[in-house]
């Protein structure tokens, strides 16, 4: 897809057993170029909860599981080849601190 001008990808992080702790609950699903976001809200009555699913979709989403490998594959190894034949391309992070950017971007540069 080196032709395409922007690719928007999703790397989800693992929840961390602090969060478990303090009763936080997963509340994102990675699926095959998806991101579904559960939102837990109060019924009006203000005694039962539910569940609405918010569904993003996305050139590629990467799920806990992903190893760097698997993301470098998936998201820069194209732009690194490309460079390396003249083209220009860039990487771009973007989260919340603590969601894992300079984790994921020192694995592209050690690829």
């Amino acid at each position: 897809d080196s032709g395409r001008g922007v690719r928007v990808c999703v790397r989800k992080r693992p929840i961390f057993s602090h969060e478990i702790e303090q009763g936080e609950f997963d509340a994102i699903t990675c699926l095959d170029g998806r991101l579904v976001v559960h939102d837990a809200r109060m019924h009006p009555d203000m005694v039962k909860l539910f569940m609405n699913h918010h569904d993003f979709a996305f050139d590629d989403t990467f799920g806990e599981s992903a190893n760097n490998a698997e993301v470098y594959e998936g998201t820069a190894r194209q732009l690194v080849l490309d460079a390396l034949e003249g083209k220009q391309g860039t990487v771009m992070m973007y989260g919340q601190t603590g969601s894992g950017k300079t984790y994921t971007m020192r694995s592209i540069y050690e690829q």
